[in-house]
């Protein structure tokens, strides 16, 4: 392992501070694997329950030499019962990071399969705006005036497509309204 985080990489700190921005296509494969490591947890980990992270974020997802993801810290992890998405279970002191949780379930220590789905959606916004600071709330409506200005200016300066980059801020959008869907099917109020 290289042994620093998605974070430094996405933000260039640590051993990253030197290298250019990330490929656009090296985001997407990132992206993909991080979430094949969550469909894992939720689906396919041997056993009765499904494991959810509570605190996934960049700076918990450590990247090897080839630019792998791996999740790290489970610290704050819950089980729940497999195949049941309408399973919730309560915290007692809440852990996670503002921004890569739904504020509704932050605020009442709940953890549903739809917590790790809105930090993925958050994870993904970073990739595309390469910015510490995301934007509070998602625009209804993803047009690509609204693209164009969230997006790291070296997407365009790579003349990445437009249409690819707003694709993937509209799959950030879905990501967030599923997790508030499961999180209302648990009777969650989000």
């Amino acid at each position: 392992m290289r042994g620093d985080s998605l974070d430094a990489l996405i933000f260039r700190k640590g051993e990253y501070a030197a290298d250019p921005p990330l490929p656009w296509k090296k985001r997407l494969e990132i992206a993909v694997k991080i979430l094949e490591g969550i469909r894992y947890l939720q689906e396919e980990i041997e056993g009765e329950t499904s494991v959810i992270h509570v605190d996934l974020k960049p700076e918990n997802i450590l990247m090897d030499e080839e630019l792998n993801p791996y999740m790290a810290d489970f610290g704050a992890a819950v089980t729940i019962e497999k195949g049941n998405i309408n399973a919730t279970t309560k915290k007692k002191k809440f852990l996670g990071t503002f921004g890569y949780m739904d504020p509704a379930i932050a605020n009442n220590g709940s953890v549903t399969l739809g917590m790790d789905v809105f930090s993925f959606g958050s994870i993904l916004l970073d990739l595309v705006m390469r910015r510490d600071l995301q934007p509070k709330k998602m625009e209804p409506m993803i047009t690509l005036d609204y693209v164009s200005r969230i997006m790291d200016p070296s997407l365009i300066a790579d003349q990445v497509p437009l249409e690819e980059v707003t694709e993937v801020v509209e799959l950030v959008s879905r990501c967030r309204m599923e997790a508030r869907e499961i999180n209302q099917a648990t009777g969650e109020q989000t």
